[in-house]
């Protein structure tokens, strides 16, 4: 109906040629998802109206989007209409990027040599030696495009992750793989989110016999990318191969013993919590065959038709719980391999001293749960485990109190001062309170996106100080409900409800000042959120390069799309965040809705945030590779880490000054 609507009203502003007004509603219409319509306006107001500051306007925006829809041979074309094309660096760039997509790397090399003599612009001058780098490599000469790489590698942090794994590319094609190795790991070291990178590292270990990393890389690609059975079936093969317990060989962390000796001090034990252990990547709780569990507290047994059983469970014992299926039972073992407990109905282990802690160890998950961490894991107060016959599923019945630590040592960025942990303190604890549901069988999973749970053992003295220095203060709103607290490991700048922290975003979206803003003029400006790090430059500005190939294996898994031809920008909201995508393939057309949905097709939900532009590189009538360059970590509500420790760190703001800032309409209460 929308759409249905702006096509009369525009159809009535062409019946008067009121060019101006047709312009207007043709970007709003750019967001709403009518992209070849909107090609369609543009076109007419280059072709019709003689206004040079409109046509110049709307030719940027029209170029945009014909690069974008690959229609380069008729962004070419317009590209000579535009009068301003000798001395616009902007358009010369279309211009060069055209010719690049067209497959004319020749004219498209000398269109980006002639870029660099008609501007200064550093981000324009780098980016455009970045792809002409990448002309290279499709032409084989691999020592030119390094050396015309070497100079954003060097030079230009914001490239840093991409230029690292272009640099890959170039020493594969020299036949240097330990040198590629080493690009790809700087690569993921940069962006840790970099997919491709890891793909390719993982295809590169294997190929030259480093089975072991091999077999790590695919098993969490496995995890990460459950629409594709490729990972799978390598990581299944591997592990025949390596010959090792796949659990004992991951990244997962193992402790010797309790890290926490003695139960919790100094933390009251007023809001129960519950989190669900061991859930996987959508929230469920996984089965588990076994694990072991030491405490520091001795326990007892509650069984749900039994009541309290019989047994003095000792602290600093280790015990076994062991689930049979064939039998469908569970049996709590000793360290002396005695079985003391035998159940199929659910129970509880209760600490006797409240503040008392459980170290979770070496937990068997079965199989089909992607995504779950399966470290050792400290908890306090007492361990419920519900039996069902794939295993047993775990949920820790504690307090906000004991675990606000934990939770605030899960969050990444930057952590500097008393002052900035305060507030995170407050905002944790405020989401936490507002994930209380009596109704629900657990209030949080441990592997929850904004709020997870690793584990007691990683709380220190600065997190706990936070929290007892905050105790009990919540943000709420002005009628004293619980206020919708959340945050963003980076909002670039600039927040949705409107926080400016330095942002140079502009006001009115265009395709032209989109693509501009992202790729020319983001750091122009500094903001707050800035990372001084310039290793984590991805953090507030990434880039990345995707292959068609396996964006094709998540959708033809669903979808049947065939051989991606194209994937377009649909509906975008006005703060430029995308919501839909269309996929053109060779045997039919999807659109994709939902900001989580369009990551996890694009990157298996590996990108940073759904701020970013997407193009096409051709090679022929087929997408060679797609360019995202995106910026922001997160989802732009709530309270940025970066920009809140620099504004605690640099402009001496206290922890309340900085609530206020990012949340002007909540009050703080105790």
């Amino acid at each position: 109906m929308v759409k249905l609507l702006l096509f009369l009203f525009i159809s009535n502003l062409f019946a008067s040629d009121n060019f101006e007004e047709i312009y207007n509603s043709s970007i709003q219409s750019w967001k709403n998802g009518m992209v070849l319509e909107t090609i369609k306006n543009l076109r007419y107001i280059v072709d019709k109206s003689t206004d040079p500051v409109l046509n110049l306007k709307a030719g940027q925006d029209l170029v945009v989007l014909l690069n974008e829809t690959a229609q380069n041979s008729t962004a070419v074309e317009y590209l000579n209409k535009i009068d301003a094309i000798k001395n616009n660096p902007y358009l010369e760039f279309e211009r060069s990027f055209s010719f690049y997509s067209l497959n004319r790397y020749q004219a498209s090399a000398d269109s980006f040599d002639n870029l660099f003599t008609i501007t200064a612009d550093d981000d324009l001058i780098f980016f455009s030696r970045f792809l002409r780098a990448l002309i290279e490599v499709k032409m084989k000469d691999y020592n030119k495009a390094g050396e015309e790489l070497k100079t954003v590698y060097k030079s230009y942090p914001p490239m840093l992750p991409l230029s690292s794994y272009v640099m890959a590319h170039i020493y594969t094609g020299l036949k240097k793989e330990r040198e590629a190795i080493s690009f790809l790991r700087d690569s993921l070291t940069y962006d840790p989110r970099n997919i491709e990178a890891l793909i390719e590292l993982a295809d590169m270990y294997y190929d030259t016999d480093n089975y072991l990393p091999a077999w790590q890389s695919y098993f969490t690609l496995k995890e990460i990318d459950t629409k594709n059975s490729d990972f799978s079936k390598k990581a299944e093969k591997l592990i025949k191969r390596i010959n090792k317990d796949a659990d004992q060989i991951f990244y997962w962390s193992r402790l010797d013993g309790l890290a926490h000796t003695e139960p919790l001090v100094n933390r009251k034990a007023t809001i129960p919590f519950r989190i669900g252990l061991y859930s996987d990547e959508t929230g469920k709780l996984s089965s588990l065959r076994s694990f072991y569990f030491v405490s520091n507290s001795d326990f007892e047994i509650y069984d749900k038709n039994l009541g309290r059983i019989s047994l003095n469970g000792k602290k600093n014992v280790r015990y076994m719980l062991k689930y049979t299926e064939s039998k469908n039972i569970c049996e709590l073992i000793d360290n002396l391999q005695s079985k003391l407990y035998s159940t199929r109905s659910d129970f509880e282990i209760k600490l006797k001293e409240k503040n008392g802690i459980i170290l979770i160890k070496n937990p068997s998950v079965i199989s089909g749960f992607s995504g779950v961490n399966k470290s050792d894991k400290e908890v306090s107060n007492s361990l419920e485990v519900f039996l069902s016959t794939a295993g047993m599923s775990l949920i820790n019945h504690t307090y906000i109190e004991h675990i606000l630590p934990a939770y605030i040592s899960a969050v990444q960025g930057p952590k500097d001062g008393d002052e900035y942990l305060k507030a995170l303190a407050i905002v944790v604890r405020t989401g936490l309170f507002k994930k209380i549901n009596p109704e629900k069988l657990f209030d949080i999973p441990d592997s929850d996106k904004m709020f997870k749970f690793n584990g007691l053992e990683y709380e220190n003295t600065d997190y706990i100080s936070a929290s007892n220095l905050t105790e009990n203060e919540l943000l709420l709103s002005k009628s004293s409900d619980t206020y919708n607290a959340s945050y963003s490991l980076n909002a670039a700048g600039k927040t949705y409800s409107g926080v400016d922290d330095g942002s140079l975003k502009p006001d009115k979206l265009t395709p032209f000042t989109l693509f501009k803003w992202i790729n020319f003029d983001f750091f122009k400006s500094k903001p707050y959120s800035m990372p001084e790090d310039k290793t984590r430059i991805a953090d507030i500005a990434w880039a990345l390069i995707l292959r068609p190939e396996w964006i094709e294996k998540r959708l033809n898994s669903s979808y049947k799309i065939g051989r991606i031809k194209n994937i377009i920008v649909l509906k975008r909201d006005d703060f430029g965040v995308v919501k839909s995508i269309k996929i053109d393939g060779t045997a039919g057309t999807v659109e994709i809705d939902g900001e989580e949905d369009v990551r996890k097709i694009l990157s298996a939900g590996t990108m940073r945030s759904n701020l970013f532009y997407i193009r096409p590189v051709m090679d022929g009538s087929f997408p060679d590779f797609f360019i995202i360059r995106g910026v922001g970590t997160g989802d732009f509500n709530g309270m940025c880490l970066y920009g809140a420790n620099y504004l605690a760190k640099n402009m001496g703001y206290k922890y309340k000054d900085i609530l206020k800032h990012y949340f002007p309409d909540a009050v703080i209460k105790n």
